[in-house]
């Protein structure tokens, strides 16, 4: 995915790959002597253990994921859990993975997370929540 050989910077501590278009550089806590144990999840949703392997598996993929807010977390794992069969869950997350190293924030072309409480869901939210409603889904 990342293409590019890492290189530590004995200056900052930080990692480092040269791509075609652009220099990428990760904090050294994700490529260094450790990897930390802790996830970032949502606001409302925990990511799980397939799609947290699918990140972490790429420092620059995860170094993406960590810079999201916790609400644009929320929104790529809501995506990914919504989907109702495994291949699909497995396509959203590796398109997550595509997504975050185009530089999208949340997941394309998606409704948004029906789950948060902090706010009134929107027109578009509340259609689905109506349609699944009659098809006695929660």
């Amino acid at each position: 995915m990342t293409g590019g050989k890492w290189q530590r910077s004995p200056n900052c501590g930080h990692y480092a790959v040269q791509r075609p278009s652009s220099t990428i550089v990760v904090p050294c806590r994700i490529l260094g002597d450790f990897v930390a144990d802790a996830f970032p999840h949502g606001t409302v949703h925990e990511a799980g253990e397939d799609m947290q392997a699918a990140l972490r598996s790429d420092p620059v993929v995860f170094a993406l994921w960590e810079g999201l807010t916790p609400l644009g977390r929320n929104e790529f794992i809501c995506w990914v859990d919504d989907a109702k069969q495994a291949k699909t869950r497995l396509r959203r997350i590796e398109r997550s993975c595509e997504e975050l190293l185009e530089g999208k924030k949340r997941p394309c072309c998606w409704v948004g997370c029906i789950h948060r409480t902090d706010k009134a869901p929107s027109r578009w939210q509340q259609a689905v929540l109506i349609d699944r409603q009659g098809k006695g889904r929660p």
